[in-house]
C-alpha cells in the first residue's frame, strides 16, 4: 500500500506538531516539504488552512542534496547492513520499522536540522 495524505496528515497531527511544541510552545512554525503530490492532497491544505500558524515553504524541484530525509535514510540504510536480504513486502516493512526503532533518531535529526543553514549557504554559493 502507498502512503497517503490522509497519513501525512496523521503525521502532522500526531508526531510533528506536538514535536515542535514542545520544544517550541509559542509563535509561527516554518515547514518544509518536498513536492509529493501526497504533500499537496485536499486533506492535507485543509489541515494546513485549519493551522494558519504554520507557514509551508516551497520546495525546489530536484533538490534531494537539501532534503534532510534524504540523510535519515542513509542512516537506516547504513543500519540495516549489506547483509540483509528481503524477500516479500512483509519482511521489507519488518526490517523497516525495526530499522527505524533502534535509530537515534533524536540525535540524528537535530544534526540534519543543524546542518541545514550550511546546506543552503552552499546551494546559494553554487548559484543553486
Amino acid at each position: 500500500p502507498r502512503f497517503t495524505s490522509e497519513e501525512y496528515v496523521s503525521i502532522l497531527e500526531d508526531v510533528m506538531l506536538p514535536s515542535v511544541r514542545a520544544v517550541y510552545p509559542e509563535g509561527q512554525i516554518v515547514l518544509v516539504q518536498d513536492n509529493s503530490p501526497i504533500h499537496h492532497g485536499r486533506v492535507v491544505r485543509e489541515w494546513f488552512q485549519q493551522h494558519p500558524y504554520i507557514h509551508v515553504l516551497e520546495w525546489p524541484a530536484k533538490s534531494p542534496d537539501l532534503n534532510p530525509i534524504e540523510n535519515l535514510w542513509a542512516a537506516a540504510v547504513r543500519e540495516w547492513g549489506q547483509d540483509i536480504i528481503i524477500r516479500n513486502e512483509d519482511q521489507l516493512h519488518e526490517n523497516v520499522i525495526r530499522t527505524w526503532n533502534s535509530l537515534r533518531l533524536t540525535n540524528i535529526c537535530e544534526r540534519l536540522v543543524n546542518s541545514m543553514a550550511t546546506r543552503l549557504q552552499n546551494c546559494i554559493a553554487a548559484n543553486g
